[in-house]
């Protein structure tokens, strides 16, 4: 099976709560935890990871973001995907190579 890789640019936030620091992603509704940002944005990437794992190993990517308000469009005569998701008051972002099914 015919892959197509792009890359994403999402927007992350970076909150406090209490001791704990947290990097969320609303775009694909995934965060990380820690003691600090560094432990935060390493437990996030982990999250990424799994989820990124898990949908291309079980060809459900193209569900997942539909579900979390994703919208597939055509560039250059391909497909693509696009959050559909306004970020406010992002302070990191985090570059995604996507693989999806042709």
């Amino acid at each position: 099976m015919k892959e197509t890789e792009f890359v994403v640019n999402l927007q992350l936030q970076l909150m406090k709560e209490g001791e704990t620091a947290i990097v969320y992603c609303p775009a694909l509704d995934i965060c990380g935890y820690g003691s600090t940002p560094e432990e935060a944005k390493k437990d996030f990437d982990v999250a990424l990871k799994i989820f990124l794992d898990e949908t291309t190993t079980h060809h459900t990517l193209d569900k997942a973001l539909e579900e979390l308000g994703w919208k597939r469009v055509m560039v250059h005569k391909k497909p693509q995907w696009i959050p559909q998701i306004e970020v406010l008051n992002s302070n990191i972002q985090q570059e995604v190579h996507l693989q999806i099914p042709a």
